[in-house]
């Protein structure tokens, strides 16, 4: 064991000052390729059934790809064009203001590592919603975000109920729990 040594994946936090505190906003954000291993089309399915009990959510989805037309005709079928946004690809700035402005970042995926963008939205002072795949639950846990097993509508679903339930004070704290992960 002394002749293996972990290195992690990080940031450099010149990149990330310290954090506003949560918005009191509706708005969540996904980031990543519209495809069918990041599961947008999932996330907006269970945004159908979020917007019952708060019809003020919003999901802004940015990225672009194969599963875009699909994302498309199911906001259309669920009548979800106030709900959910496609913004298409966007620049790393543009990503960052939006996580900014964001309640907390969604990332429903089937498969990753460790993704960058739940680092950048730590660092960034937001929780994150995402499954229990790979590296994800080494930053992700309760005390800063919601996880869910990988294709589980029912508890996507609850876990951003919750998420829309809490105050940004609640949020706030979370996420700062989620920043001291990534810096650590």
């Amino acid at each position: 064991t002394d002749k293996i040594h972990i290195v992690r994946c990080g940031l450099d936090f010149r990149d990330f000052p310290d954090p506003e505190p949560v918005p009191a906003t509706p708005e969540i954000i996904c980031v990543g390729r519209l495809c069918p291993a990041k599961a947008q089309s999932a996330l907006v399915t269970a945004m159908s059934k979020v917007a019952k009990a708060y019809p003020e959510a919003r999901l802004t989805l940015l990225g672009d790809g194969v599963d875009r037309p699909e994302i498309e005709a199911t906001i259309a079928r669920l009548g979800l064009e106030a709900n959910v946004r496609l913004v298409g690809w966007a620049t790393n700035d543009a990503v960052r203001a939006a996580l900014t402005r964001g309640r907390a970042l969604v990332l429903p995926s089937k498969a990753e590592g460790l993704p960058i963008v739940i680092m950048e939205s730590f660092a960034l002072g937001r929780p994150v919603v995402s499954t229990i795949i790979n590296g994800i639950p080494e930053l992700v846990d309760e005390t800063c975000g919601w996880l869910s097993p990988s294709g589980d509508q029912a508890a996507l679903v609850d876990n951003l109920n919750e998420l829309y339930a809490l105050p940004p004070e609640t949020l706030t704290q979370m996420a700062s729990i989620g920043r001291e992960r990534v810096r650590e």
